[in-house]
């Protein structure tokens, strides 16, 4: 028996490692994929792996590295699936682990938990205990929040705006007629690849029509470079964006800021050294009234990966120093995309490190008091999946929601979907108005916008420059007093009292604000 068993270990050996019938280029290209993948770099160690693939199938640590970047990536799930449970049979023992993996990602937590159960008696294992700990909790989260589904509905927003490529990070418009997103496409602006072969990111644009998002568009030379540019966030007046690019050796990347102009945006602006670091920040949010910004970072001192930090706008208009959001938002592993509500009281994000069902879910914590933040809660299944769910963001009445997902069912990698919250009542309202010279003519300005009752400033919301259209997103049964001013000319007060709508009516229109110079 001891015979039989070292000659099958004997022959498994011979057939992972043996590369006789390998050329020279096969071989250099697996020793590069080889250590891409244990240095964790699996999107260059897959590109690798797939054309060795098709010529060595019966190489079983090939096999089992090509299905382990499957698992990491969340693509292929299927496939990586089958290669698994090949190479599993066949003896490889770190197998095991991402075997569970795939099960787990292909819903079938019993079986992924029997396979952690099985990877954890080894003696000697290549993960570590913690991981494997956290895992196991992924699958029990999963099967627990599957078996008691929210009542929501996630939609695919359709072929205008998803591809077999990635789209990700969807920004909307408060009126819900602009939708501004993240995509990797053959017709980037520099029609140029990154490292890992895929093409640099740019920033499309889609218009609502009544009944669905029409194709996307790029945004233009002045906003997309040839290199990275990403969506990253809007202001809740629709006059500013924040977008993400990457400096130009492709280290890093920082957050900009652009401007509506009419139809088109300004040449975005570098924010700050308080928000931008040497290391990097790629989501961010505008408060409720625009004087606040959160963002996430990956720089020292915080409590491990990415973590969120809020910056305020000071009363000499710049921008203070940056403040962790504490260990109750905050985990060793990373926080991303925050998106902060209308109320200025609810923080969405999400994390790889909060009780997940896999990869990022999306969570909300209430700020309870100043620095003091509730318990993050994940917002369920079927909004979040074993897949990465991540860069949500809200429409101004907060009954829709746009988001990113990998699941299973879309057009390929991450898709934009729509999250009609039905257990959610519309409680704002979009207050669209205009101002005007004494001649007609559309008037620049800022409206501020104050609670009678509270004195508690509600926003400041500017006027776009062209057209001085004004979009705000008030509660209705609230007084409120308006200043508006405008450089050169003048300035005016109103006061405002809003009562419900007619039913399902989310919109408002007021008359346009007539400025004469004093």
């Amino acid at each position: 028996m001891k015979i039989a068993t070292t000659l099958i270990l004997l022959l498994i050996s011979i057939t992972v490692f043996s590369q006789d019938k390998w050329d020279r280029q096969d071989k250099a290209d697996w020793h590069d994929a080889d250590f891409a993948f244990y240095q964790g770099d699996y999107a260059f160690a897959r590109l690798l792996l797939e054309p060795l693939y098709t010529k060595h199938q019966d190489n079983i640590q090939l096999n089992f590295e090509l299905a382990a970047c499957y698992v990491e990536l969340e693509s292929e799930s299927s496939k990586a699936l089958t290669l698994l449970e090949d190479t599993y049979r066949k003896g490889h023992k770190e197998s095991t682990f991402y075997l569970a993996k795939a099960l787990h990602q292909n819903y079938r937590f019993d079986d992924a938990l029997a396979k952690y159960s099985e990877y954890q008696s080894y003696p000697q294992k290549e993960q570590t205990q913690a991981r494997i700990q956290k895992c196991i909790a992924e699958s029990r989260a999963a099967k627990k929040l599957i078996e008691e589904p929210v009542d929501v509905q996630v939609t695919n927003l359709g072929p205008g705006v998803n591809t077999s490529n990635q789209e990700y990070v969807p920004i909307v418009t408060p009126e819900n007629t602009q939708l501004y997103f993240t995509s990797r496409r053959p017709n980037s602006t520099g029609k140029l690849k990154d490292p890992n072969n895929e093409f640099f990111e740019d920033i499309y644009h889609s218009s609502y029509n009544g009944d669905s998002w029409g194709d996307a568009v790029q945004l233009g030379k002045n906003i997309n470079t040839k290199t990275h540019d990403a969506t990253v966030a809007i202001s809740k007046d629709g006059q500013q964006m924040m977008l993400y690019r990457t400096n130009k050796n492709l280290t890093g990347g920082d957050i900009y800021i652009s401007t509506k102009n009419g139809a088109s945006w300004s040449e975005p602006e570098k924010l700050p050294e308080n928000i931008n670091s040497p290391y990097q920040e790629a989501s961010a949010c505008f408060g409720a009234d625009n004087s606040t910004i959160f963002f996430s970072s990956n720089r020292p001192g915080g409590y491990g990966g990415k973590d969120l930090y809020r910056v305020v706008r000071l009363p000499n208009g710049e921008w203070s120093l940056p403040k962790n959001l504490g260990a109750a938002i905050n985990t060793p592993y990373d926080e991303d995309a925050p998106f902060m509500d209308i109320d200025g009281r609810t923080l969405y994000f999400s994390s790889n490190g909060h009780q997940t069902m896999g990869g990022y879910d999306v969570f909300k914590s209430t700020n309870l008091f100043k620095e003091v933040w509730s318990q993050p809660e994940n917002l369920g299944h079927p909004v979040n999946t074993v897949f990465n769910d991540i860069y949500l963001s809200l429409d101004a009445g907060g009954r829709k929601g746009y988001y990113s997902s990998a699941q299973i069912g879309g057009f390929g990698q991450q898709d934009i979907y729509v999250i009609d919250f039905i257990y959610r009542q519309q409680t704002q309202l979009v207050i669209k108005g205009q101002l005007q010279a004494a001649n007609g003519n559309p008037v620049s300005g800022s409206i501020t916008v104050l609670n009678d009752q509270t004195k508690a400033l509600e926003g400041v919301y500017k006027s776009n420059e062209n057209t001085g259209k004004f979009i705000m997103i008030l509660n209705p049964l609230v007084e409120y007093s308006v200043v508006i001013e405008s450089d050169g000319k003048g300035s005016l007060k109103d006061e405002l009292f809003y009562l419900f709508p007619e039913e399902e009516e989310t919109e408002m229109e007021l008359s346009p604000y007539i400025l004469l110079k004093q």
